[in-house]
């Protein structure tokens, strides 16, 4: 997701390393205090953002590098960014916006009439001209209990997958946001 400059992140990677490459002592006790300390460093880089896999990378890192990367905490596709290049940020400030556009919502209205044929769970299969003639097919997830007396209908929210498919520009959802 980005690449930041942060000192106390920098300072608890560079003791994470030094303490993984610091011999066990021979004495019982000193070993179980070490490796306490480690898992206790390892946990501190958990909650500063770092997955598993790049504190385990960490001895590779060059001692060099004063910055580290931070990686989406889930897939998704960044919806919102409130940060650019260079600039400062404070601890806990919201940076980026992400939504996981994997599973998708079709909000349709359901007539009166029609309400008796509809159910949780059933399937469900819709046409739209924007969509070329294609059908769109998905699963009946809620169908809301109030009903509107002005137009005779009610909400009917349906779940539809939306998976990834190979473009010119490249891989995106098949369904636009």
């Amino acid at each position: 997701l980005l690449k930041i400059y942060s000192p106390s992140l920098l300072t608890a990677e560079r003791e994470y390393v030094a303490l993984a490459k610091q011999p066990q002592s021979a004495g019982a006790n000193s070993s179980n205090d070490w490796v306490s300390i480690l898992t206790s460093a390892r946990q501190r880089l958990l909650q500063m953002g770092l997955s598993a896999s790049q504190i385990d990378a960490l001895p590779n890192k060059p001692p060099g590098a004063i910055t580290s990367e931070l990686l989406a905490p889930a897939d998704g596709t960044v919806v919102l960014k409130q940060v650019y290049e260079g600039q400062y940020v404070t601890e806990g400030e919201r940076l980026f916006e992400t939504a996981d556009f994997s599973t998708m919502w079709v909000q349709l209205t359901a007539y009166e009439s029609d309400r008796q044929w509809l159910k949780v769970g059933q399937q469900a299969r819709m046409t739209t001209p924007s969509w070329n003639g294609g059908v769109i097919t998905g699963r009946v997830d809620f169908i809301d209990p109030n009903f509107d007396p002005m137009t005779r209908s009610s909400r009917v929210r349906v779940e539809v997958p939306n998976p990834l498919v190979d473009t010119d520009p490249g891989r995106r959802r098949r369904l636009l946001h």
